[in-house]
């Protein structure tokens, strides 16, 4: 998936991340060439579906331009909560396989990996 990296890259997806984060108590940082990583403390679990649902709403309100072609910039989202004895690999792996959920029940949706059916109303 380089190609949406890139494609990503130009709509300086992270800096929108980044203006998002200030003042949620949010870190956000790149884990991969296309993905990011949030980390939110001590929310509650509404806070911890809030929060990304804003988000979605925040980039897809962004456009941007394609070989000059407008198109709207979608985030697929996957959503994982700690539990004691979890080290950050394991958050980062549930996470990763709610993101690959909200992938492939069609995108620009936000997953979390202890919902059965994987997604939550995009």
């Amino acid at each position: 998936m380089t190609p949406c990296a890139r494609f990503g890259d130009a709509v300086d997806i992270g800096e929108v991340l980044n203006s998002f984060a200030k003042g949620l108590d949010v870190l956000v940082g790149r884990h991969a060439g296309e993905e990011f990583v949030a980390l939110a403390i001590g929310v509650t679990s509404e806070e911890a579906i809030a929060k990304p649902k804003m988000l979605r709403l925040v980039c897809t309100e962004k456009d941007a331009s394609r070989a000059g072609a407008l198109t709207r910039v979608t985030i697929s989202i996957g959503l994982a909560a700690s539990k004691a004895g979890d080290s950050l690999s394991e958050v980062l792996g549930h996470a990763d396989q709610a993101l690959y959920a909200a992938k492939r029940d069609g995108r620009n949706r936000i997953a979390r990996v202890d919902v059965p059916d994987g997604a939550i109303a995009a």
